[in-house]
């Protein structure tokens, strides 16, 4: 082998141990040295940043409090920064939290998506097999309580029906948030490094250098939450929309469940009220003559309760069609306050003239 020949191998083997040489520098750098190493390297700070915990902020309270140079007015100002500090890195921490939510949210939306349709396929109503097994107080007492499902699955419907309106202004709201917090990201980053490495290790610049680190990691954690809603509501897609179907079906069979619940509850009262007229009348029957006086006020109290068991049949029918009746206009109200809403003063003016003459008059609902 001539010289050249081996002075050329040399060369190569040289400039391959240089570039794996930097290679590994490269790599190990940012994390052995931290921010000094990113920036070094022309890179952006990232999570290989050292991050300021709690117990750096409560060592710089520390060493502040043991300091014999430093005034008491110096004092108060940097532990202020300490304090400032503080309350950022628990914002920081809320911050994540929130993202881990949204996290789970985006990585459960498929079987989110597959269980609020399989809920609306499997609603199951009331048990009207068991309902001959109770007597009246335990039949009211589920009609009670029938009532209030209700009412809370007219509030989640409302719930669900705002989800997706609400979804839409936080989508707009999530861009300016973003923009924001990344031009505050940045003046951050700005001030750190006009905090250079060389400055002298006194408490004033280690204070605002913690301030500023803390607030860059609220910033970063801010910046990954609001990412993360946005791609949590991308992964959700049609879950919105699934979950007004699912509350409508809901509302539905508790609905039915609840009227039917009455006239199980009606016929229940008119059969005991039944039972015991025919009961007082056989007693009147076959009472002592000094006891016919007393049977007679047993069957008149016995006729009572049956008239009155009819009466309060059709009052529960009249309060519900009252109700049918209120809940049509309360959300004939809401849609025609939606279109008022987008819709100018002199369309408003029309609309709501049209509407007025759909609404009952005020003597008929006084006289009712």
């Amino acid at each position: 082998m001539t010289t050249s020949s081996r002075q050329r191998q040399s060369i190569y083997r040289l400039a391959w141990l240089l570039c794996a040489w930097t290679i590994c520098l490269h790599a190990c750098l940012p994390t052995v040295f931290g921010q000094d190493a990113a920036v070094a390297t022309g890179e952006t700070p990232s999570t290989a940043d050292p991050q300021l915990t709690q117990e750096d902020i409560d060592a710089g309270l520390k060493a502040i409090q043991e300091a014999t140079d430093l005034e008491a007015d110096v004092k108060a100002e940097l532990t202020e920064l300490y304090s400032q500090a503080s309350q950022s890195l628990s914002k920081a921490a809320e911050q994540q939290k929130q993202a881990a939510i949204y996290t789970a949210n985006i990585k459960n939306a498929p079987s989110d998506i597959e269980k609020a349709i399989q809920a609306k396929a499997s609603i199951s109503g009331y048990d009207f097999g068991k309902a001959s097994d109770l007597d009246l107080n335990q039949l009211n007492k589920d009609r009670s309580d029938l009532e209030q499902h209700v009412q809370e699955a007219k509030q989640a419907l409302l719930d669900a029906q705002a989800e997706p309106q609400r979804r839409v202004a936080r989508q707009t709201e999530i861009v300016d948030e973003l923009s924001a917090a990344k031009a505050s990201l940045a003046e951050v980053e700005e001030k750190l490094k006009a905090l250079s490495a060389d400055q002298p290790s006194t408490p004033t610049p280690a204070a605002q250098k913690a301030l500023l680190q803390a607030n860059k990691q609220a910033l970063n954690s801010t910046i990954t939450r609001l990412e993360k809603e946005r791609e949590s509501y991308e992964a959700q897609g049609e879950l919105p929309r699934l979950n007004i179907d699912l509350a409508t079906a809901q509302l539905k069979q508790l609905e039915q469940d609840a009227l039917a619940l009455v006239e199980v509850i009606t016929k229940r009262r008119k059969s005991d009220a039944r039972e015991q007229v025919e009961a007082a009348e056989k007693a009147v029957e076959d009472a002592h003559p000094a006891f016919k006086s007393l049977g007679e006020n047993i069957l008149n109290h016995a006729n009572d309760r049956l008239d009155l068991a009819v009466k309060i049949a059709v009052a529960a029918k009249a309060r519900d069609q009252t109700n049918q009746q209120l809940a049509r206009w309360t959300e004939e109200f809401e849609r025609t306050k939606k279109r008022a809403d987008a819709a100018s003063s002199d369309s408003v003016g029309l609309l709501l003239v049209e509407r007025r003459s759909e609404l009952p008059s005020i003597s008929v609902l006084r006289r009712a």
